[in-house]
């Protein structure tokens, strides 16, 4: 019979190997973060008054007052640990959108995060949403109740940075296991809540695995509601516009090939131009200086899947070469190499702006801020990776996809290193301007009833908008 103390060490170490990397000795040296929740603890009316005191962090609800902050975790199959926790979740969210109306903010962490509360992740997004619920009026949501919804999962297995590293594979699939089951579910009941009432709001992000996980929990249903919309399409809740998930899916340096998204932008495009009030469904940041998805991920790839898949070129009438202007193949390995933010045909728009330093030191004015579209070639050039992808295969020069239809909904958009200097770079000033003004945007658009989306098709009112918000954001992020 084992010993109760026995039992807890052979417990430890089932954990910690099977998190085990390449070998076992970066295990033994390099430590282990386990499979397990971090906030078990039951809500209760008023439990961040000291958020500091255990009763607060290790709870899965804290009631902050003029906000609230709610933590769901997944395994590594992409189960909640406790169903009861996601239903808590989903009550309390329900009974604010009956209340006043709710305004949900959900983000998933990316790899080498996780839900402890010394994660840098967290602790950023504790401390923006307080921030935002403190300008609430500002940003429009009047009396909205103000929810941030952290995802939590195994994005962190190992504290010796080598060991770390060698965990590309494994976190990869962990995410797509993520995407697939528990939190497609959660995003999908979330939504259904949002559309109980016209001022909900519902903004889900995700950073990089995070954003795989999240790309793959919405990609069919965002297909699903193209399609629906599309002429001769079943039925649409959205009048003439096409419906998205709750009021956008924005995924900062994403960590997905650009083959997961191809059906979702194909269809997006051949269904025809779409309304001049069409609102963004889908918004892609991505880093010119994220060596992780530039670098790191077609190797990974092309070590982990491209050798073990049998790929091919595609014939694709809109994927077209510059100088011919005749179409040709469109090769799946680039596909399958390239994250979808660092494949230049793909690009919709580019971000320049200045440094943070400088930005938050003074004022900023508009003209400092460059919004440029990609819509030919010669714009899609410079939008466009100065690299080639460590894959497989290359992209032959020049090469774009024509007839993108007027009013697009999916942005994706490639900034200067300023914006984002790193793949982990994500909660800066400028990256929170960026998703205050869309979140102000969504408010807007409610109140004048879905007006004309200008915060992309006006250069010179995003670049309003964004100082206005870079303001604020350097306010408690400088």
């Amino acid at each position: 019979m084992k010993t109760a103390t026995g039992q807890w060490v052979l417990t430890i170490l089932q954990r910690c190997f099977r998190c085990l990397p390449a070998s076992v000795g970066l295990v033994l040296f390099g430590g282990c973060a386990l499979n397990i929740p971090y906030h078990t603890q039951a809500p209760l009316v008023g439990n961040c008054a000291n958020p500091q005191a255990d009763i607060c962090q290790s709870s899965y609800i804290q009631d902050f007052g003029e906000h609230t902050i709610a933590i769901a975790e997944f395994t590594e199959r992409g189960n909640p640990f406790d169903n009861n926790v996601s239903s808590n979740i989903l009550d309390l969210i329900r009974q604010k959108s009956k209340n006043n109306g709710v305004a949900v903010i959900l983000f998933v962490h990316g790899w080498q995060h996780n839900a402890q509360e010394s994660d840098s992740n967290l602790i950023d997004f504790k401390r923006t949403i307080a921030e935002i619920a403190k300008k609430r009026r500002e940003f429009g949501l009047l009396d909205r109740e103000l929810i941030g919804l952290y995802v939590g999962w195994r994005g962190a297995t190992h504290k010796l940075p080598l060991a770390r590293t060698l965990t590309f594979w494994g976190r990869k699939k962990v995410a797509q296991e993520l995407g697939g089951s528990g939190l497609a579910r959660l995003i999908l009941d979330i939504d259904a809540i949002d559309r109980t009432r016209d001022d909900n709001l519902l903004i889900t992000i995700g950073h990089s695995f995070g954003a795989t996980a999240v790309m793959r929990a919405v990609s069919k249903p965002l297909l699903n509601r193209v399609l629906d919309s599309a002429p001769g399409g079943i039925s649409n809740s959205c009048g003439n516009t096409t419906c998205g998930i709750g009021d956008g899916i924005y995924l900062l340096n994403p960590a997905i090939e650009a083959n997961h998204v191809l059906s979702l932008y194909e269809n997006t495009i051949t269904r025809g131009n779409y309304s001049p009030q069409q609102q963004p469904i889908l918004v892609s940041l991505s880093s010119e200086a994220d060596f992780a998805t530039k670098y790191a991920f077609p190797l990974g790839q092309t070590l982990g899947l491209l050798a073990t898949w049998s790929q091919k070129e595609l014939d694709r009438s809109y994927f077209k070469n510059s100088k011919t202007k005749k179409t040709q193949p469109l090769d799946e390995q680039y596909l399958d190499s390239a994250t979808m933010g660092n494949f230049p045909p793909y690009l919709t728009h580019r971000i320049d702006v200045p440094p943070i330093v400088k930005a938050c030191a003074s004022a900023l004015t508009p003209e400092a801020i460059n919004l440029n579209p990609c819509s030919d070639y010669s714009s899609a050039k410079a939008c466009g990776p100065k690299h080639f992808p460590l894959g497989f295969d290359r992209l032959p020069a020049g090469s774009y996809i024509d007839g993108r239809p007027k009013n697009y909904p999916l942005f994706f958009i490639r900034t200067n290193s300023y914006f984002m200097s790193g793949h982990n770079d994500i909660f800066n000033p400028h990256v929170i301007a960026f998703l205050t003004a869309q979140i102000y945007e969504r408010v807007i658009a409610m109140q004048e009833g879905a007006s004309s989306n200008t915060l992309y098709r006006d250069p010179d009112y995003f670049a309003r908008q964004y100082a206005k918000y870079l303001e604020f954001s350097c306010s408690f992020l400088e």
